[in-house]
Parts: C-alpha cells; sequence; structure tokens
C-alpha cells in the first residue's frame, strides 16, 4: 500500500514541476542567476542659468526617493534612490529663485522637459521588465529573477532657468527720437518693438543691436527674449547741395551742407563787362541770400546778379567849332 502511495507522490510531484516550469539541472548542468541590480543608486541634478545658491531650487520626492544632497560648490544635487525593483522612479521638482523663472528640464540623452515638476525614470520606463522563467533546452527550470531595462536609461537632468525680466536700454542720438526709451524691462520669453523717429531735417543712418549693425531701420523688434540687449541709433542731419549758377560769370563750386547749416560764400565769379551784384534765391535776382543768417533746409540753387559796366567819354572841341 504505501509503495503505491510513493508513486502517487513522484508522478505528482513530477507534473507540479512540469506545470509550473521548474528547472532541474541534470548531468552537472550549471543554473546561472542573475545577480539583482544595488540596493540604492544615485541620480545627479544639474542646476543651469542661476547664480550660486546656497541650498537647493530642486526637491525630490515620491517613488523610490531616498534622500538627496545639495553641493553648493558645484551647484549641483544628488539624489539617492532605492534600485531594487524593475523601474525606480522620483519626482523632481524645480523651484525658481525671486527674480528668476524655470525653463526646462534637459536629460543627458537629449530629452527636454517643460513642466516644473517630472517623473524620472532612470532604468528606462517601456518594454523589458522581468523574466520570471525561461526554458533551458526544452526542459523545465526554476523560477530564475532577471532585470531587462528598456526605454532610455538616464542617469542625469539638467535644470535650466532664466532671468524673469531682462532690460533692453534704448538710445538715439540727438537728431531724434527712440520709442519706449532708455531701460526697457520685458519679460521672459517676451517681445518687444522700438520705433525710431528722427526730427525734421534728420535722417537714420544706423542701428546697432548689441553693437552690431542692423542697417538704417526705423523699427527694430526683440523676440523671445532670454538675454539682456542694447539698441542705438544714429540720427544724423540729412545733407543738401548747394549749386551756384553765376549766369554767364566763371565756374562756381557746388557745396554739401547739413539740414540747417549754412552756406560758405565763396569768391565772387568774374564776368567781363559787368560787375558781381550778390548771389540771389531765384534767376530773377529779387531776394539775395544772406550768408550769415539764411540756412539750408533743402537741394538750392543761388543765382549771381550782373551789373553791367559803364565807362565816361570826354569829348571836347576847339573854340572854333563843336563836337556831338
Amino acid at each position: 500500500m504505501w509503495k503505491k502511495k510513493v508513486v502517487k507522490i513522484f508522478i505528482f510531484l513530477l507534473l507540479f514541476l512540469f506545470a509550473f516550469n521548474v528547472y532541474l539541472p541534470f548531468n552537472n548542468e550549471s543554473v546561472n542567476a542573475i545577480i539583482p541590480p544595488p540596493t540604492t543608486a544615485n541620480y545627479t541634478v544639474y542646476v543651469s542659468g542661476l547664480p550660486s545658491q546656497s541650498s537647493s531650487p530642486i526637491s525630490a520626492s515620491g517613488g523610490d526617493y531616498k534622500s538627496s544632497s545639495w553641493n553648493s560648490s558645484s551647484q549641483q544635487l544628488t539624489v539617492t534612490y532605492n534600485n531594487f525593483v524593475v523601474y525606480p522612479s522620483f519626482t523632481l521638482t524645480a523651484v525658481a529663485p525671486s527674480g528668476y523663472i524655470f525653463s526646462q528640464w534637459v536629460f543627458d540623452n537629449g530629452t527636454i522637459l517643460t513642466t516644473n515638476s517630472i517623473t524620472v525614470y532612470p532604468n528606462g520606463t517601456s518594454g523589458g521588465g522581468e523574466i520570471a522563467s525561461a526554458k533551458r533546452n526544452n526542459k523545465m527550470s526554476f523560477l530564475l529573477p532577471q532585470t531587462v531595462y528598456a526605454g532610455t536609461v538616464t542617469s542625469s537632468v539638467t535644470a535650466v532657468f532664466a532671468s524673469s525680466t531682462y532690460t533692453i536700454t534704448a538710445s538715439a542720438g540727438t537728431g531724434g527720437t527712440i520709442s519706449p526709451s532708455g531701460a526697457v524691462s520685458v519679460n521672459y520669453g517676451g517681445s518687444k518693438t522700438f520705433t525710431i523717429t528722427p526730427n525734421t531735417g534728420y535722417g537714420i543712418s544706423n542701428v546697432l543691436v548689441d553693437g552690431v549693425s542692423v542697417g538704417a531701420v526705423s523699427t527694430y523688434t526683440f523676440s523671445n527674449l532670454n538675454a539682456n540687449h542694447t539698441l542705438s541709433a544714429t540720427i544724423d542731419p540729412n545733407t543738401y547741395t548747394v549749386t551756384f549758377n553765376s549766369q554767364g560769370g566763371s565756374s562756381v563750386s557746388s557745396q554739401v551742407v547739413s539740414y540747417g547749416g549754412k552756406v560758405t560764400q565763396p569768391s565772387d565769379p568774374i564776368r567781363t563787362g559787368y560787375t558781381f551784384g550778390g548771389w540771389y534765391k531765384e534767376s530773377g535776382c529779387i531776394n539775395a541770400w544772406n550768408f550769415s543768417t539764411d540756412t539750408v533746409t533743402s537741394n538750392i540753387t543761388l543765382y549771381a546778379k550782373w551789373i553791367i559796366n559803364t565807362y565816361t567819354i570826354t569829348a571836347s572841341a576847339g573854340t572854333g567849332g563843336s563836337i556831338s
């Protein structure tokens, strides 16, 4: 009777082993077990865009988070997490100090996230997993825990901050205005348009943005602001040509005069049989040009006035007659 019971128990064990795929090593076969990952691991969080901080602007919590340590010299946070599960995770939260805003997370694999709080999966997040069992040569095998990491593995991330406001310093010379002018505050990521208006008789010669010429433009827009800038406009007087028409006399060279400037009186021209009578604003020589007070506001032509010379003939005759 007991022999029958032993046979039944043996058959039951074989069926159990077959049903649950348990491997019994035969013929001196060895079973290689995969050593599980360390109990804990570290994750590095770098900080960019902030002045030196005495305390961490990053907090870690939740999930498999264990502890963290802030290094004020290197400005980085070391997060220690439990690493005895397939996909450990924890939460990082960025808190911008006064005068700054959080911009983005940049992972060492190039991934970028823009929310302040993120969940970090150091060992990846998709595919793979624990292989609970495996067959060897189609024989039954033991349950051998194996960890297979999939997805993207990361070991560090950089928290990027930016100034919450930036200053654009705008200026123009005395020949015009720029609006708005002076130190103009603009929020991070914002835009601002500046308009340059010359005074009457003046023109825009050049516009510099951070010392680099952008041409003689009348407007300029800063977009998606993430740094301080300077904007300066050079506004100069317009220049005009003064032409001298000697009206039959010797040639007189033209002059280039700035808006509001005075004409330099040239040497008098010469015309045989005539005396020079000055420079006039019109060919009919009605309104004389005053070199001391008159100013130039456009291209002009000045005309020479000529006075014909007159001569005296003295005629005489003796007492015996007359001359006419």
